[in-house]
């Protein structure tokens, strides 16, 4: 009974897992289509300059997210640090 608990609760850590979808790969959809247009040996594989303008500006749109999402983490951080500086500064903590 243990062991079968225990199977099930891992086979659904593991799906739900795969299920999910992460944020980076989110943001980098195009990329897909551009490697696989490159890997074929046809007239209209080719990727037109608007095309890779398209991926230019998706790679630079997922660079600037990145930088946003690390900009919030900080603020975040120091945030919830400021109260407790605060705290050492006057000598209460």
């Amino acid at each position: 009974m243990k062991k079968s608990v225990i199977l099930s609760l891992i086979v659904m850590t593991l799906g739900t897992g795969c299920a999910t979808n992460p944020t980076v790969a989110q943001y980098a959809m195009g990329d897909d289509s551009a490697a696989i247009k490159a890997g074929r040996n046809r007239r209209e594989a080719v990727l037109s300059d608007a095309e890779l303008a398209q991926h230019r500006r998706q790679r630079q749109n997922v660079s600037e997210e990145m930088a946003l999402e690390e900009q919030k983490r900080q603020r975040t951080i120091n945030n919830i640090a400021a109260p407790f500086d605060m705290a050492r500064r006057i000598g209460i903590w």
